[in-house]
């Protein structure tokens, strides 16, 4: 093999056409230094092709760039106030992302009802104050569950993480209740 890649005939390119493989995109950057809007290249090292879009390499839309599962476990709080439940701080992309996560929190078995609030916040940037907050407010009750689903676009350049924060304001008759939760989220290239 010749290091490129041969399209099928059915492709929008015609039976000769070739897409650029690389080793990965170090040497991708170095060897195609002036790729125009439009270029697709493969890299072997991740097996991810890359499309050339606004003038960054970006992976196809839908592309899964990260998953992952995160839980916390605040275990039994006495005092009324917040508490953070789980976060994701990834590092910024040169390109757009799609958030979603699924965040699940409980809490409950003071002696009296526990009530709380539970906010998701958009991360913009790495120890920036969070953006975009959901709130979620639950019942009094001995014991209670929330779960959440949330989705966010993030532009080139952010953050794309999140930050749970549960705010505890009836803590069970001052005997505490007992806080955890856990969050899954999928990050796509848009």
């Amino acid at each position: 093999m010749d290091g490129r890649l041969w399209l099928d005939s059915d492709a929008p390119y015609t039976p000769t056409s070739q897409v650029p493989i690389f080793a990965d995109v170090a040497t991708r950057d170095a060897q195609w230094t002036s790729p125009t809007n439009g270029s697709l290249c493969v890299t072997l090292d991740t097996y991810t092709t890359w499309l050339r879009k606004n003038g960054v390499w970006q992976p196809p839309p839908g592309t899964v760039i990260a998953q992952g599962y995160v839980a916390t476990d605040r275990g039994l709080q006495t005092a009324n106030g917040l508490y953070d439940v789980a976060n994701y701080q990834p590092s910024a992309l040169p390109y757009p992302v799609q958030t979603s996560m699924t965040a699940t929190w409980q809490w409950g078995f003071g002696t009296g009802a526990c009530q709380s609030s539970v906010d998701i916040f958009r991360h913009v940037d790495a120890g920036a104050s969070p953006q975009g907050t959901q709130t979620y407010y639950s019942v009094a009750a001995q014991w209670a569950r929330t779960v959440a689903n949330w989705s966010w676009t993030v532009p080139a350049g952010s953050q794309s993480g999140y930050k749970t924060r549960f705010n505890l304001v009836s803590s069970g008759g001052g005997n505490g209740c007992y806080v955890s939760g856990d969050t899954s989220y999928i990050v796509r290239a848009t």
